[in-house]
């Protein structure tokens, strides 16, 4: 009888943690992916396919197709956590790489500093840093 109710205990802590992390944002079954379109600021998108980094820019906040984008775009891939950028001649840098906010916002940490990209029409202020 003492083995049903810590059996009980454990699967209602376990159910209270899980929607607990989803209220705040972070759900922990969601995988995020680096693929898709980030806004890094108001006038400049990267646009991750399956292994190039394209660049597009913009005036306005609108961003264009890959049409628009500028030429040569960067190669890039997936070493555990870490994303790695080949940014051409030898260059290579690597990021650290978290998501916050349902996967809509990609934190890319290294030695030069902390940048913040977030998704493509995404409200960046409903996320808090």
């Amino acid at each position: 009888m003492n083995r049903i109710f810590v059996v009980i205990a454990v699967l209602l802590i376990s159910f209270s943690c899980k929607e607990k992390n989803e209220k705040d944002g972070q759900n922990s079954n969601v995988e995020c992916v680096v693929k898709g379109r980030w806004v890094v600021m108001n006038s400049t998108l990267y646009e991750f396919d399956d292994s190039l980094k394209h660049t597009i820019y913009s005036t306005d906040g609108k961003f264009g197709t890959l049409d628009s984008a500028i030429p040569n775009p960067n190669k890039w891939w997936m070493e555990g956590d870490s994303l790695v950028v080949d940014l051409n001649f030898g260059n290579i840098v690597k990021y650290d790489v978290s998501f916050d906010c349902d996967c809509k916002v990609m934190e890319l940490n290294n030695s030069n500093g902390k940048v913040r990209y977030w998704k493509e029409g995404f409200d960046l202020g409903s996320c808090p840093d």
